[in-house]
């Protein structure tokens, strides 16, 4: 429970405080990260006996084709880390709220294609590291090691293999340095777009109100703070409920009761399928915009070249991301199991909810919604002047 609330008010508390000491603690705490893990990648690649570039073929290996059967061959099991990988990208699309707030958006362009390459590149190293680390030929020991603590945490015990307990610290301590970082972002993005709502009405204007010192949606950001923090608690005491240990006993149980371990994992699945259901239906809503919004302006194309670029980047690349982020939602959440079932099930209540109040205003309050992001300047909205503006 302190962990919790360290990873919700402590964030949400930096956003409040302002978008700059925010980005401070991202642009450290990230090159941080990715110092650390590119030297200890490095080291255990270099003490591997196993380094070989056929990690990167994933035919190499014809032994293990029974195992990939399941899931349409190597190639269909690449496919789905592939789409499933998404979740460690989660944060780039705070480019959206924070553009408004910027002098210069079309700079971040160019900052997040830099973040995204420096940022990949690690973490293949870090994959391959973990691969020859472990030992290609050993790879069943891992996917089908009995120890559940084996298949969650590889990483941490090659780290403490070959740079003994300061790899496998340091390597938690990025951990949860990554976790932190992920909640800052997310946690200051979803404030905007509350804030962002609430301007336009679509939401009550109580959200819309900007602090007077700082100029950041102070209650639209501790209501989220309140809000995800009783979210998380709550589901939690309801895992442990659902694996037989009452409120007393789940506060007094150590993790050596094995269901109090399984509470754990039930209460961390249950709120990150929650997470990929809202993270899948806005990506769904955003690729629609996408291609709704270059359908109304009718664009007129210079030659036959930008015409196919622009019909592959404005309909065709929107519709092939839906479908697949829609083969990652189904996969999470079919055939049923428990806690991911309830997940989906509490989520699409929430979405039930929220498109039912969509049509409320469509048909009872049509200006909100026609008015609705005409207004899209939150740096002058929270008070603050331009340098431009300045001169």
């Amino acid at each position: 429970m302190p962990l919790i609330l360290i990873f919700v008010i402590v964030p949400i508390t930096l956003a409040i405080v302002g978008i700059r000491p925010q980005i401070s603690v991202l642009k450290f705490a990230s090159l941080f990260e990715v110092g650390f893990l590119a030297v200890i990648g490095a080291i255990v690649v270099a003490k591997a006996p196993d380094n070989t570039l056929a990690v990167f073929n994933p035919f190499a290996w014809p032994q293990y084709s029974s195992e990939f059967a399941p899931l349409g061959g190597p190639g269909g099991a690449l496919g789905l880390a592939m789409v499933f990988s998404i979740t460690s990208f989660i944060g780039y699309g705070g480019s959206a709220p924070l553009g408004e707030e910027v002098e210069h958006p079309r700079q971040i362009l160019k900052a997040l294609s830099l973040g995204v390459f420096i940022v990949g590149a690690v973490l293949t190293e870090m994959a391959y590291a973990i691969v020859v680390g472990w030992g290609v030929n050993n790879l069943s020991t891992l996917a089908n090691n009995p120890n559940p603590d084996v298949q969650t945490i590889p990483g941490i015990i090659v780290m403490g293999l070959y740079l003994g307990v300061i790899g496998s610290l340091g390597l938690f301590l990025v951990a949860m340095n990554s976790a932190f970082s992920d909640a800052v972002s997310m946690q200051s993005n979803a404030g905007r777009v509350y804030f962002s709502m609430a301007r336009d009405s679509v939401i009550p204007k109580w959200f819309a109100k900007i602090h007077p010192k700082y100029h950041t949606p102070y209650r639209a950001l501790a209501f989220i703070g309140v809000a995800s923090s009783t979210a998380a608690i709550i589901t939690a005491f309801s895992m442990f409920a659902a694996n037989g240990l009452n409120p007393i006993q789940a506060l007094t149980t150590t993790t050596a009761n094995g269901a109090v371990l399984q509470a754990l994992a039930d209460t961390f699945e249950f709120l990150t399928t929650m997470a990929l259901f809202g993270m899948v239906l806005t990506h769904f809503l955003l690729n629609t915009s996408l291609i709704t919004l270059f359908y109304r302006l009718k664009e007129k194309h210079k030659d036959l070249f930008h015409a196919i670029l622009h019909t592959l980047q404005h309909y065709v690349a929107p519709l092939v991301a839906t479908g697949i982020l829609g083969y990652a939602l189904y996969a999470s959440i079919w055939p049923p199991v428990f806690p991911e079932t309830p997940a989906a099930i509490t989520s699409i209540i929430y979405l039930a909810f929220a498109v039912g109040y969509a049509l409320y205003l469509r048909f009872y309050k049509p200006h909100i919604l026609t008015q609705a992001g005409k207004n899209v300047n939150l740096w002058a909205e929270e008070g603050e002047t331009s340098v431009r503006e300045q001169r």
